[in-house]
């Protein structure tokens, strides 16, 4: 019986991977239940409309107990292959967001998960009338508890640096950057994410997109790690948060304006960079008097 029903256990694991979601699939958000909606005009699989990453939208998800979604994210474990140019969901995705009974409840966290596929006997494998059934390999365009790779910095970078008609492919190219040059390349721009995001658990896309517009906003397009402006108006008697950051002195302003690609600013906020990473008396030798 233990050899039958770890078989059992594994085929359905395999059924998860294989199985696309489609209209009609059973779901459950935490311990509500209820039904999902796809209400995009696609190719069907067995005659239902096939689900994809673009549902996750609230009136994609009917809950029989009145229970509704107030924020959703987006979908993860999704498939490789695309209707639509879209991705494909599988039995095996799921969808955190936020949701609420009526009334004066408090909302719940948590994740949509499907219950069944949708699909009539749930098969084995899927024959999908119009929608190509997808490979079980591993998902290149989801960066969820793995580290970047120098390309898909690159790609990331091209990417965003394209939607602005910005044509150079260098790091950190303006004149004012401080980095040294072994410092400019993607090579280390990826170590040093890669190893940052390790440290504070910055592991899931949602986290990493958030991260990664924030920075390249920070550092001009990750085209510097020091502010433009001279930083004299953040002299004191300049900005009306001067003496609650520590700026006492004239020449304060310039000597702790924005650094990094975060962009840090004030003595106040430096220094408490500086201690966490160097210790205290290494900024106190180091950095207090620079």
């Amino acid at each position: 019986m233990e050899e039958k029903r770890a078989k059992n256990e594994e085929k359905d694991k395999v059924e998860d991977g294989l199985l696309l979601a489609i209209h009609g699939a059973k779901i459950k958000f935490n311990a509500h239940l209820g039904e999902f909606k796809v209400l995009t005009d696609v190719p069907t699989t067995q005659g239902k409309l096939t689900g994809t990453i673009v549902e996750k939208q609230i009136p994609n998800f009917k809950f029989y107990d009145g229970f509704q979604m107030i924020s959703l994210t987006e979908w993860q474990d999704f498939g490789t292959a695309k209707v639509q140019e879209n991705y494909v969901l599988l039995k095996k995705s799921t969808l955190p967001g936020t949701g609420k009974m009526p009334g004066n409840i408090p909302p719940e966290t948590g994740k949509i998960e499907f219950i069944t596929s949708g699909q009539v006997n749930e098969p084995e494998s899927v024959a999908a009338k119009g929608a190509p059934v997808p490979e079980q390999k591993y998902d290149e365009k989801c960066y969820c508890d793995r580290d970047f790779t120098e390309d898909d910095i690159k790609a990331i970078i091209k990417k965003l640096r394209e939607t602005e008609k910005i044509k150079t492919t260098s790091l950190f190219y303006d004149e004012n950057c401080t980095l040294s040059e072994s410092d400019k390349t993607y090579k280390r721009l990826c170590e040093e994410l890669n190893s940052m995001m390790k440290k504070h658990n910055i592991n899931t896309c949602i986290r990493k997109i958030h991260f990664l517009a924030q920075s390249y906003h920070e550092s001009s397009r990750y085209g510097t790690t020091l502010e433009y402006s001279s930083g004299k108006k953040y002299n004191p008697g300049n900005h009306s948060d001067a003496k609650a950051m520590e700026h006492t002195v004239e020449g304060d302003g310039p000597r702790y304006k924005g650094r990094g690609i975060i962009q840090l600013t004030w003595r106040k906020t430096q220094k408490k960079y500086f201690s966490y990473v160097f210790g205290k008396r290494a900024w106190t030798i180091k950095y207090q008097e620079n």
